[in-house]
């Protein structure tokens, strides 16, 4: 089973993200089964770059975490984006975002992150793409580098494509 998952975070930069958001997460992941490496794994980004690593130590350590099951094989879009593993984060996408939400409050217009990095992602930006290229539909008009986890969790919740594990 491949799934999409959420965690609220225990720091102040996670309440941070929630709050501007105004979402109940802060942080999201794919995590698949490994039949080479075994066990469960996780995809995401973290202050230490993009990432591969077990599941379970983060899982237990998060507390509060939400899974959808992925229905529709997003094994495409896992391979499309395999590349990005090992970047660094984007620290700068979290001022752009912050430009980007605090834009939209004032004027009601929905606005791109201005501050753009292809060679450096979020946690959300790095899921997104893997959801983008997989061909999940409600991804097609998707600007990965504009989405917070509260966007994708909205998406997995309406879509028949994702159920609650």
């Amino acid at each position: 089973m491949i799934a999409v998952g959420f965690s609220r975070g225990q720091s102040w930069i996670a309440a941070a993200i929630r709050w501007l958001t105004k979402s109940s997460w802060a942080h999201c992941w794919i995590e698949y089964p490994s039949h080479t490496w075994g066990g469960r794994w996780m995809a995401h980004a973290t202050d230490r770059g993009l990432l591969k690593e077990l599941a379970q130590p983060k899982l237990d350590y998060w507390g509060v975490v939400v899974r959808y099951k992925a229905v529709r094989d997003i094994t495409k879009g896992l391979e499309a984006c395999r590349g990005y593993v090992g970047k660094p984060y984007d620290f700068m996408a979290i001022a752009g975002h912050v430009v980007r939400i605090v834009g939209h409050w004032v004027t009601g217009k929905r606005m791109f992150n201005p501050s753009r990095d292809a060679a450096r992602l979020t946690c959300s930006e790095f899921v997104a793409l893997i959801l983008k290229e997989a061909g999940v539909p409600g991804t097609e008009s998707w600007d990965s580098e504009s989405i917070t986890p509260g966007d994708i969790e909205a998406l997995c919740s309406r879509s028949d494509d994702f159920h609650v594990v």
